[in-house]
């Protein structure tokens, strides 16, 4: 089910969001309607969807090569509400300008339907970038893998979505719970999105995501080799990365790579272990 359904939605990550709904350890799922092969899948699965009126079309951030935003009115894509049942799709529909109502709809955490809820109108203005609003709430260098988002972008995540900080007990509980779901299924992928989700991870707005497995981790001190740095864009930074084999976070967005120091709020280096 699960590699057909990859085949068919083009997305590791969107097809485990309905696969965990098809499995019922989710009780819906809101995904943009951009291959229509989807729609005889759910019904061939038997679940149940509805659509926006609206329609989307995607606007991609250049530095991550991926899309959290897109512009609403007549053209592009609908977005799909899926459940198990029809009165659970209907419902998210209904409230899906309701963020706190259509996230618990979602089977989201209560604290993170009100984080969304709260930077919503700030984060239109920045491309529906989430992730950055969890960063910033996020206290401290080192995280939950399990809630390690910021690799959407490389279609590696166990959340389906923003945890309201890396710390968060709930979302990481949901990820683990997902997690055990795909090992049964496939523990090849498990194993591979798990693999992923650790190590050390720089976001920088703008400018890219770059993911580094380390070799050693020591107090804050991070060592690795270059050829494992991975990059949503080859630029300056992504030189400075590989041209260097150390790493040292003092703070979150206070670091240095190699000789030179990186102190940027919109830039962050967390370790996810």
């Amino acid at each position: 089910m699960l590699d057909t359904l990859t085949k068919v939605t083009g997305s590791v990550a969107k097809a485990l969001d309905i696969f965990y709904v098809a499995h019922g350890i989710k009780p819906a799922a809101r995904v943009l309607l951009d291959k229509k092969e989807l729609l005889t899948w759910l019904k061939d699965n038997k679940l149940w969807y509805t659509t926006s009126e609206f329609r989307v079309q995607p606007v991609v951030d250049p530095s991550r090569g991926y899309s959290d935003s897109g512009k609403v009115g007549d053209r592009g894509f609908p977005v799909l509400y899926i459940a198990k049942d029809q009165e659970t799709a209907l419902q998210a529909k209904k409230n899906e300008k309701d963020y706190r109502a259509l996230g618990r709809i979602l089977g989201y955490p209560s604290c993170c339907c009100e984080f969304y809820a709260k930077h919503a109108q700030e984060a239109a203005k920045q491309g529906n970038d989430f992730t950055l609003f969890t960063c910033r709430n996020s206290a401290g260098i080192e995280f939950f893998w399990q809630n390690n988002n910021c690799l959407r972008c490389f279609d590696a995540t166990l959340l389906s979505h923003f945890p309201c900080s890396f710390s968060c007990q709930q979302s990481a509980s949901i990820a683990m719970r997902n997690l055990s779901l795909i090992k049964q299924h496939d523990p090849d992928l498990a194993l591979q999105i798990e693999g992923m989700l650790h190590g050390v991870v720089i976001y920088a707005k703008g400018v890219g995501v770059y993911k580094i497995k380390p070799q050693k981790i020591e107090r804050n001190v991070v060592t690795y080799r270059p050829r494992d740095v991975l990059a949503s864009r080859k630029n300056s930074f992504t030189a400075l990365l590989r041209m260097n084999d150390k790493m040292v976070i003092k703070e979150k967005s206070k670091f240095t790579v190699g000789k030179v120091d990186v102190e940027d709020l919109d830039t962050f280096a967390m370790v996810f272990k």
